[in-house]
């Protein structure tokens, strides 16, 4: 059928939050290569139900920071991700059950 589609990427984010302070890691799928790509959080800080931080990649030695803002509602963060100059991508990511 007619139309964009935009396929479901499926992003592990780990939290762990020390007072107003936010680690944790975003995990994206292996890629083509049968890497799992892995970034670090950085700039991690929460503001009671409102969190952010960054992620940085590099491709091809070009260095990219992520942004993400956050708010906590119930099981349910609502995110907005921007990287560089580019457009705000809106997500929600769900709490998963624990390991």
């Amino acid at each position: 059928s007619a139309g964009s589609y935009h396929p479901l990427l499926k992003v592990l984010i780990s939290l762990k939050a020390e007072g107003n302070v936010l680690t944790g890691t975003v995990t994206f799928p292996r890629s083509r290569a049968g890497q799992t790509n892995v970034r670090e959080i950085s700039n991690g800080k929460i503001d009671g139900d409102n969190l952010s931080f960054d992620t940085v990649s590099v491709t091809l030695g070009t260095k990219m920071t992520t942004h993400y803002v956050g708010k906590v509602d119930g099981d349910v963060i609502h995110f907005t991700a921007k990287s560089g100059d580019g457009q705000a991508n809106p997500f929600d990511a769900h709490r998963s059950a624990a390991n």
